[in-house]
């Protein structure tokens, strides 16, 4: 019987395609990775508005941080903070939580009541993160702290936390308004937020009229007129949309009824308003306010809101860039003070 010897040429071929099948297996395996960390987040933090938000704050760290003004001002500040904070490595090791890769979303929402709640989103861990609070909360002689099922409660510091089923991080000072949180919800559409934009707002129309209250102050009287218009409002949103012509957008959502033919004039006369205040006060201009107000527009829209629009110029982005860069770092250096007993 002849015995079969395999020929040479092809055991180098088969191993020259079992090093290429390896290899895309790599590329896949390290393209999957990739696309998790860096890409594959599904924003989720403004489906946790409770339904009694008033005032609503959220940013998109991903897209923010990759924005050349913040990465030039503001990183060398965080990486100077963070590198200061003895507490941090901690923090990761007991939650798993990576934040300068895991950090993707933050929202700051104040309900009806005083409490407030703040909501961050990212790539974390699904089990593991609220016991880890806890024994930190341990570690640091944090008195009072306790985690019952998911939840990590400090009523003396008041103080509460858990984690959504999509894995959002809830903090709040109550524990009613974290409990109304949890449950992803539309809520955020009602008040006009947007759930991916860069940077955005949301106000409801109590807020709004509130804020019309302080104008009849006697330190600001003689514009009480100008901004009674707002109380004629459901509430009103507004976005940053990043680019080469970075604008902002906000959106005034008139009350069930109201007719914007008196409505437009009267915004236009409030942004004309708080242009000229700003300039009797000799408002130093932090964030490029006093451009914003000059080169903003008010327009009517199909669906019965009123939306101003203004260009944001580069310039002043820097200079709030700066101002943000400024405060962190006065901060920072505050709370580094504060830890050491100065």
């Amino acid at each position: 019987m002849t015995e079969v010897v395999p020929d040479r040429t092809s055991r180098s071929a088969g191993g020259v395609l079992m090093v290429l099948l390896l290899f895309a297996a790599l590329a896949v395996g390290g393209f999957w990775y990739a696309y998790e960390r860096l890409v594959g987040y599904e924003r989720a933090v403004a489906r946790h508005v409770p339904p009694s938000a008033r005032l609503v704050v959220r940013a998109d760290l991903e897209q923010v941080v990759l924005f050349e003004p913040v990465r030039r001002h503001v990183f060398p500040v965080l990486e100077r903070q963070l590198a200061r904070s003895d507490g941090l490595s901690e923090l990761e090791q007991q939650t798993g939580i990576e934040l300068a890769m895991d950090l993707r979303e933050v929202m700051f929402v104040q309900p009806a009541s005083d409490a407030w709640l703040l909501a961050v989103g990212g790539l974390f861990p699904t089990t593991g993160v609220v016991a880890g609070l806890g024994e930190l909360a341990s570690r640091r002689g944090i008195a009072g702290c306790t985690v019952a099922g998911e939840r990590l409660s400090c009523p003396r510091q008041s103080f509460f936390a858990q984690q959504a089923s999509d894995g959002v991080l809830l903090l709040s000072s109550s524990p009613d308004v974290l409990s109304a949180a949890l449950e992803p919800s539309d809520a955020y559409q009602a008040l006009g937020l947007g759930l991916a934009d860069a940077a955005g707002f949301a106000v409801d129309g109590r807020w709004l009229a509130d804020l019309a209250q302080w104008t009849d102050l006697p330190v600001i009287g003689g514009v009480a007129s100008d901004f009674s218009a707002m109380k004629q409002f459901a509430g009103a949103s507004g976005h940053v949309e990043l680019g080469t012509e970075t604008r902002v957008i906000v959106r005034l959502r008139p009350t069930q009824g109201a007719s914007l033919a008196p409505l437009l004039p009267a915004v236009e006369g409030m942004l004309q308003t708080v242009s000229r205040l700003l300039s009797v006060v000799e408002h130093s201009d932090v964030v490029g306010e006093r451009t914003l107000l000059a080169s903003a527009s008010a327009r009517a829209t199909e669906n019965g809101a009123i939306e101003i629009v203004s260009p944001w110029p580069r310039e002043d982005i820097d200079r709030a860039a700066r101002s943000v860069a400024d405060w962190l770092g006065r901060w920072g250096n505050a709370l580094g003070n504060h830890q050491n007993g100065q």
